[in-house]
């Protein structure tokens, strides 16, 4: 994975972005220890300079444990957007299809399941299109398609990917 971090970056910002590509929690709780607002600095610095934030990166790479810690840490990080494709975390997730990833970033805030990347998908749709079938039993099985069109949408999808990849 690429990770794009422009000139002028802290060298803490950039050792949390190696943690993040690792998953290396250890070093995370270590990083915490040396600067406590590492994460607020992350959303600040974002806005600026940081295509993707270390949750977007840890999402990529799978790593369920460094996802649930700096959730913990950080809640607001699954709501931010990166500026490479507009994806939020959960959109990512659900493109590679890694289940739970997706059940704990839609435990966090249901509501991202209807946030929408800069194509106007939904991570629903993403999960649909990249043909993650598992990823959308996840969002069936929740409890969070109350919204108008909810279930059906994904079942319609679910109906969609089963036929194409069979």
């Amino acid at each position: 994975m690429d990770i794009q971090i422009e000139k002028g970056q802290s060298v803490v910002t950039i050792r949390l972005y190696d943690a993040a590509l690792l998953g290396d929690v250890p070093f995370l709780l270590h990083l915490l220890k040396e600067d406590p607002l590492i994460l607020e600095r992350c959303i600040i610095e974002k806005s600026s300079n940081i295509k993707q934030s270390p949750l977007h990166v840890a999402v990529a790479m799978g790593h369920l444990e460094f996802v649930v810690e700096i959730l913990r840490r950080e809640p607001k990080l699954d709501e931010m957007i990166d500026n490479l494709k507009g994806s939020s975390p959960l959109h990512i997730a659900s493109a590679k299809g890694h289940l739970q990833i997706i059940e704990t970033l839609i435990g966090a805030k249901p509501h991202m399941c209807f946030a929408r990347d800069q194509e106007g998908r939904t991570p629903i749709f993403v999960a649909a299109v990249s043909g993650q079938i598992d990823a959308l039993d996840s969002f069936i099985g929740q409890t969070l398609m109350q919204r108008r069109g909810g279930p059906m949408t994904v079942k319609l999808y679910y109906i969609c990917v089963s036929y194409i990849t069979s």
